[in-house]
């Protein structure tokens, strides 16, 4: 049975896929959109996370189609996503569809992603692509199951690497990558409030190691800090401010020498140091 054959107060306690079936007002598809409507597939509302202003769209029972369109608050550095696609929304909670998403950010760049959905009880599938230079044959699958305490857990694994994310009842997203015989680690920690961390670990050149952490803000820019090792000493550091463009400044200390790279939006970066050497980089 399709959803939406009665409104939602009356069908929703009546024999869902999964236990845990707040995951349906929560996990962000077309599904939960559905719900904060009438019961007529339409939906428009304020989503839970900051940088979301608006999302308004449809999901139409007869022929499966649906769309829908956000609109970001005027500070934050994406302007604008549209949904387009099809499948089928079922009565007990599970899902199976297939659509493209088109996000724009401030600098007017477009991106189009692929993605082909499917959850069956409290297990789903997610893959993901890049919907204009690949196809699904090249998808980033992510495989996972909803738990009690409020959070999807999954995992992935693509060319040695070990993918591991969750996403919480609040819309918080962390992930973590592992690979390479773990000398290579990343993490990312996503906030509803639209901030976030990252940071990375692993071989950055010739018998050296980086350590990487990254706070970005709301509108895109971010903070970056660098520890540079060579045979398990310290080596070097950096410190760096960027826009959400690419350009900024970072200055990095080697021993006795102090570099600043400066860069531009156009990726052409140069450096000075106070030893008087100078150039591209």
């Amino acid at each position: 049975m399709l959803l939406l054959l009665l409104g939602c107060a009356t069908w929703f306690d009546k024999g869902t896929s999964c236990d845990y079936k707040a995951i349906y007002t929560w996990s962000d598809d077309v599904l939960a959109h559905v719900l904060t409507g009438e019961g007529d597939g339409s939906f428009d509302y304020d989503p839970i996370d900051d940088p979301r202003d608006r999302l308004a769209g449809s999901y139409d029972v007869s022929s499966g189609d649906f769309s829908w369109e956000v609109w970001y608050d005027d500070d934050y550095f994406m302007v604008d996503t549209r949904v387009e696609g099809y499948g089928t929304a079922y009565h007990n909670g599970d899902l199976d569809l297939a659509y493209t998403q088109t996000d724009v950010d401030v600098l007017e760049e477009t991106v189009e992603t692929g993605y082909r959905v499917i959850r069956d009880g409290c297990s789903a599938e997610i893959a993901t692509w890049d919907a204009e230079d690949s196809s699904i044959e090249d998808a980033f699958v992510q495989t996972g199951e909803y738990e009690s305490d409020g959070l999807f857990v999954w995992q992935a694994e693509v060319d040695g690497f070990l993918y591991t994310g969750t996403i919480d009842d609040d819309l918080r997203r962390t992930l973590e990558i592992v690979g390479d015989a773990e000398n290579y680690e990343a993490w990312e920690d996503h906030d509803p409030s639209g901030t976030s961390e990252s940071g990375w670990e692993g071989q950055c050149g010739d018998d050296l190691k980086c350590i990487v952490d990254r706070k970005t803000a709301f509108d895109g820019s971010y903070e970056e800090e660098w520890k540079i090792r060579s045979d398990g000493e310290d080596y070097g550091s950096g410190e760096g401010e960027f826009d959400y463009d690419g350009s900024g400044k970072i200055t990095y200390k080697f021993d006795e020498t102090e570099c600043v790279y400066t860069f531009k939006s156009s990726g052409k970066c140069n450096y000075e140091c106070d030893d008087g050497s100078e150039g591209a980089c």
